[in-house]
C-alpha cells in the first residue's frame, strides 16, 4: 500500500491506535509450554473488556459535521477520496458491537478452550460456568450466548438488583457451539448476570467510588497534562492540514477538525480495514504524537499517577480471590468466572499488577527519547477486547494451589508473586490490602 508520506516499513498502524486497536493477542495460549506435570487447572477467572464497537454519539456527530464540510468543497478538495467521503457509521448504530468484534470474543473464547480442556469441556450444568457482563449492550454481546450474528431468543428476568438475560453471542458462542440442541451449530444457551450500574461495583466500581469521582473524574486539574500536551502538538497538525486538504486553503483546518480527522481515521482502520484515506493524511510522527495523548488521558483517569484508580477495584480483586478459594472446595460447581466489561474495568488492574510502569512519570513536557521507549502504551495494554485470565491449578506433592495470570493471553509474572505459577497463598497476601478493605470505605461512599 502506498502512503503518501514515509511511514516506516515495520510501523503497524493498527497497533498505534490506542484504545481504539483492535485486539491482538500478545501471546498464543494454545502454545504456551505446558503447566508443572503435577499440576491441573481447575478453575479459570476473566475479565475482558468489549470486542470492537462503533464511536459514541459524540464522535459520529463528528464525522457527520467533516461530511457536510467536504460535500460543500468539492473539487476544492486535494483528495478524490474524500470528495465522496460518508461517515462510516449511522448515528442510530453508535457505540454498537461490530462483527470485527463479535469475531474477537469469538476467537478469544475458542483459544481459550482449547487451551485449558480440563475445565472447559466439563459438562455445561448450572452453576459450572458463571458469567457477569454491565448493562451495557456491547458488553453483554460480548460476553453473551446464542448464535453469532442472530439473537434467537432473549428472555429477560428482573429479579432484585439484577438481571438474568438468557441471551448472547460472541464468546458464550465459541465456549458452547456443538455442546447443545439449538440450531443448527447445535448452541447451549447459558444465562448472564447484570447488577444495575448503582449496584455493579464488581464491574463499574469507577461509578460508584466518590472519592475517584472528586480527585479524578470530576477533577478539572487531575488531566491538566493531557490538555497540555495536546497543546504543544494541534497547532503544527492543523496548520500542515490546512495547507494539504484543499487546493486554496478554503478549509482553515481547526483543532476540532485534527481530531475528528484521527478519530474518522481510526474508525476506518480499526473496524474497516481502510488505511488509506483519513490515516494517511498524518505523517508517522503526528500518528505517534496523538497515540501518546490518548496515553496520557488513560494513564491519569485508569492507572498509576493517582493511587485511587486502581485502589478502588477492591470488589473486583475480592471477586476474583473468592472464586478462587471456593474452586478449591471441590465439592463447588463454578469452574469458571468469565466478566465482561470496559476498559475502565481492566486497565486500572494493570496498575494493580504493577504492569506497565515505567520509572518516570509521563507528563506533557517528557523528552522525546523517553516517550519512544515508554511502556505504557493503550494499544498495547487496552486494545478493544483486552482481557486479564487468572488460572487456578491444583498441584500435588505438597504444592497444594497455584495461580497463573494471562494479559492478553501472555503468561505474565504479576507484582507480589516470585514466580509464573504462583502459589495461592503468596497471591492473596501480595494483593492482601484490597482483599481486607471495605469498598464504601475506601471511597469515601455515604452508605
Amino acid at each position: 500500500m502506498a502512503y503518501p508520506f514515509p511511514w516506516d516499513p515495520d510501523f503497524v498502524l493498527k497497533q498505534h491506535l490506542a484504545t481504539k486497536s483492535p485486539y491482538w493477542p500478545l501471546g498464543d495460549i494454545t502454545e504456551h509450554p505446558p503447566a508443572p506435570a503435577t499440576c491441573t487447572p481447575i478453575h479459570f477467572n476473566l475479565i475482558n473488556r468489549h470486542g470492537n464497537r462503533n464511536p459514541g454519539d459524540d464522535d459520529v456527530a463528528e464525522y457527520q459535521r467533516i461530511q457536510q464540510v467536504a460535500v460543500s468543497l468539492g473539487d476544492r478538495l486535494t483528495y478524490d477520496w474524500m470528495r465522496t467521503f460518508t461517515s462510516p457509521v449511522e448515528m442510530e448504530d453508535e457505540g454498537m458491537l461490530v462483527l470485527k468484534g463479535q469475531l474477537e470474543m469469538y476467537e478469544a473464547a475458542k483459544r481459550y478452550s482449547k487451551a485449558f480442556p480440563e475445565i472447559f469441556s466439563l459438562d455445561i450444568k448450572p452453576g459450572v460456568f458463571f458469567m457477569r457482563a454491565t448493562q451495557e449492550q456491547r458488553a453483554m454481546q460480548s460476553g453473551l450466548f446464542v448464535c453469532l450474528f442472530v439473537c434467537l431468543f432473549v428472555c429477560l428476568f428482573v429479579c432484585s438488583n439484577f438481571f438474568l438475560l438468557f441471551v448472547g453471542d460472541s464468546f458464550a458462542y465459541g465456549l458452547f457451539e456443538g455442546r447443545g440442541k439449538v440450531g443448527p451449530d447445535m448452541y447451549e444457551p447459558h444465562f448472564i448476570l447484570s447488577d444495575t450500574e448503582a449496584e455493579d461495583d464488581v464491574l463499574k466500581y469507577y461509578d460508584n467510588c466518590q472519592l475517584y469521582k472528586d480527585r479524578v473524574d470530576e477533577n478539572e486539574t487531575a488531566n491538566i497534562e493531557t490538555e497540555l500536551y495536546l497543546a504543544t502538538i494541534i497547532d503544527a497538525i492543523a496548520s500542515r492540514l490546512t495547507t494539504d486538504v484543499t487546493r486554496d486553503r478554503s478549509w482553515n483546518i481547526t483543532h476540532e477538525d485534527v481530531l475528528a480527522f484521527h478519530s474518522i481515521c481510526q474508525t476506518q482502520a480499526a473496524i474497516g480495514d481502510i488505511e488509506d484515506e483519513f490515516c494517511t493524511l498524518f505523517l508517522q510522527s503526528e500518528l505517534e504524537a496523538l497515540e501518546y495523548w490518548e496515553d496520557l488521558d488513560d494513564y491519569y483517569t485508569k492507572a498509576y499517577p493517582n493511587d485511587i484508580n486502581y485502589s478502588m477495584t477492591i470488589p473486583l480483586l475480592q471477586d476474583i480471590v473468592t472464586s478462587m478459594l471456593a474452586a478449591t472446595d471441590r465439592s463447588q460447581r463454578q469452574r469458571a468466572n468469565l466478566r465482561f466489561a470496559h476498559s475502565s474495568t481492566v486497565v486500572p488492574l494493570h496498575a494493580v499488577f504493577g504492569l506497565y510502569r515505567d520509572a518516570f512519570l509521563l507528563r506533557h513536557d517528557t523528552p522525546q527519547s523517553l516517550i519512544d521507549n515508554r511502556q505504557y502504551r493503550t494499544s498495547v495494554l487496552s486494545p478493544m477486547g483486552t482481557n486479564f485470565a487468572f488460572v487456578l491449578y491444583e498441584c500435588s506433592l505438597g504444592e497444594q494451589y497455584r495461580v497463573k495470570v494471562l494479559q492478553n493471553e501472555r503468561e505474565t509474572v504479576v507484582a507480589g508473586c516470585s514466580t509464573l505459577y504462583c502459589p495461592l497463598d503468596e497471591f492473596i497476601s501480595a494483593y492482601k490490602s484490597y482483599l481486607d478493605d471495605n469498598f464504601d470505605s475506601h471511597c469515601q461512599n455515604e452508605k
